[in-house]
């Protein structure tokens, strides 16, 4: 698998590792939203770019872990065994 680093915004210190699918789908979604991949000389826009940024990749994040859920929540209960006691514990 492909990894790629990805800003979540120009001049940010947030930045993650992606496959290249997802890389994909995070520069999609910071453009739809303006985040601009050009210096900000504006402190207040810059900080409204990294959360933009931010909120981006955090409802990136939000989908997965809501579908795992899903997933978890859908298998069998006989399709996980619990760990046996020992000791008594």
């Amino acid at each position: 698998m492909d990894l790629d680093a990805n800003a979540v915004s120009w001049q940010s210190n947030l930045i993650v590792t992606l496959c290249l699918n997802c890389h994909r789908e995070i520069t999609e979604g910071l453009a739809s939203e303006g985040v601009s991949m050009h210096p900000q000389e504006n402190l207040l826009k810059l900080i409204a770019l990294m959360l933009r940024g931010s909120a981006v990749l955090f409802d990136s994040l939000a989908t997965s872990y809501r579908r795992w859920a899903t997933l978890l929540e859908n298998r069998s209960a006989r399709d996980v065994t619990r760990p046996n006691r020992i000791n008594g514990r």
